[in-house]
């Protein structure tokens, strides 16, 4: 239909009417932006002046407070709350944006998949290889020098360009020389040139000159809103890139994935919820045999809550999987790519342990080895308050400001619970229906409500 905008004429980013704030300040205003296939857009502007705002902002990262975001004609978020998966896209932070446990290579190559590329072996040690770091590509990303990480975190903010010579992308850069040498620089300034070349749109945010004779268009970023300057026509060399196959496989998976190749080691779930728990069982049978109290000494409900203890700790440690999201920038890239924030879900790996410690701890410090309904009915209330605590730990670790006073709070909730499996358990056989309710309402209410606030 004639005069009908299609998403094939969209530009790779269209910021209509933006407007940004942190907290009650308003760093952006009514900023208008495209970037189209074959730009090189650097914003350039002071520092604190939103550049950095502007770019997570421009990945979704960031809530506008007026206007929305485009990636390709597609709206994927707006200030009226909506927001949606974005067509595949580059996104290098300017800091982090990768788990510092995961291995070089397995980095590169989980950003090829999130690009919806297949795996290469050979194409992922060949771009290693161009920025200098094959030598290390079985190293994890903790071990390397700050100028290796941030050669990284730039290597993989430029893979869905690289890897999709034929399909235009948006590739969206945060200060990207920064902390490089001289040799990285000038592999950067080849591949903006080429990746611009063969039809990519770039948007940098960046105070270095050495990439201003890079620039398509130039945008200054200040306070009272964005200004574009004239700039001469750069020369363009031959596009850059090797083509890697199409991957089918859906973002969704390819987090699971993510996480389930994080989850070894001693991030391992059943390794971090064990620790802490056998450390408590241990001080409780240390304090016992120091002060030579026989078990038919100890009152019922207080025998029960010590019987209980270990495992209550073990059912609050913080999940392994959201340990991996912590380092700096991890969660902001996984939620520009997804589309929205890493999925919060009750947190089940590890559980079998609650189950263990809970039996060695009747046995050792009750020395009764039989296994009750009651007991039975305890595991799974502490099962119930684990996944309620991995939920809140998760809102915690998702939200702007980590480690605010109501998370403290929330899981301060979940001493109920526990108070009400003690009376369970030293019932005995009689079921005390208030104790059952208050021990598995809370936490099933934690597990039910936390993700509307999430989402919300």
């Amino acid at each position: 239909m004639a005069g009908r905008r299609t998403m094939a004429d969209a530009p790779l980013l269209r910021l209509s009417g933006l407007s940004v704030r942190r907290g009650m300040r308003t760093v952006l205003t009514r900023v208008d932006l495209k970037v189209a296939s074959g730009e090189v857009v650097l914003l350039v502007g002071e520092n604190g002046s939103g550049k950095s705002t502007l770019i997570e902002a421009a990945a979704g990262i960031l809530p506008p407070s007026g206007g929305s975001v485009e990636h390709s004609g597609r709206v994927i978020r707006d200030s009226e709350g909506r927001r949606s998966q974005p067509p595949p896209f580059g996104l290098t932070l300017q800091q982090g944006g990768f788990c510092e446990d995961e291995v070089v290579y397995d980095r590169l190559a989980t950003a090829l998949h999130v690009a919806q590329r297949r795996i290469d072996p050979r194409w992922i040690s060949d771009r290693l290889d161009e920025w200098g770091l094959r030598h290390r590509e079985q190293d994890r990303i903790a071990w390397l020098s700050g100028g290796m990480k941030r050669r990284l975190a730039v290597l993989c903010g430029l893979t869905p360009g690289l890897a999709s010579p034929h399909e235009p992308r948006l590739l969206l850069l945060d200060e990207p020389s920064e902390g490089l040498d001289e040799q990285s620089i000038s592999t950067l300034r080849e591949q903006i040139v080429g990746l611009a070349a063969a039809g990519h749109g770039l948007l940098i945010a960046t105070h270095d000159q050495q990439l201003d004779d890079l620039a398509s268009r130039r945008v200054v970023v200040a306070r009272q809103g964005c200004m574009e300057e004239a700039v001469e026509a750069p020369e363009r060399a031959g596009p850059v890139g090797v083509e890697v196959a199409a991957s089918e496989a859906s973002l969704v998976s390819v987090f699971s994935t993510w996480r389930t190749l994080l989850g070894g080691g001693w991030h391992a779930p059943d390794v971090r919820r064990l620790g802490p728990g056998a450390v408590a069982l241990v001080v409780l049978m240390g304090l016992m045999a120091t002060n030579s109290v026989a078990v038919d000494e100890v009152p019922g409900t207080l025998m029960a809550g010590l019987i209980l203890l270990p495992g209550l700790i073990a059912a609050l440690v913080r999940p392994s999987s959201l340990q991996r999201l912590s380092d700096p920038g991890a969660s902001d890239w996984w939620s520009a790519m997804l589309g929205r924030r890493p999925e919060l879900r009750p947190e089940l790996s590890g559980i079998g342990t609650i189950a263990v410690l809970t039996f060695v701890s009747l046995y050792l410090l009750s020395g009764d080895g039989s296994i009750h309904i009651p007991v039975f009915l305890a595991i799974i209330g502490l099962t119930l308050i684990a996944c309620a605590a991995a939920m809140i730990h998760g809102l915690d670790a998702t939200l702007p400001r980590k480690g605010a006073t109501y998370a403290f709070l929330l899981t301060l909730l979940l001493v109920w619970p526990y108070l009400s499996l003690i009376v369970l358990l030293d019932a005995g056989s009689e079921l005390v229906p208030e104790a059952l309710v208050m021990a598995y309402g809370i936490p099933m209410a934690v597990i039910l409500l936390l993700p509307m606030l999430h989402d919300g």
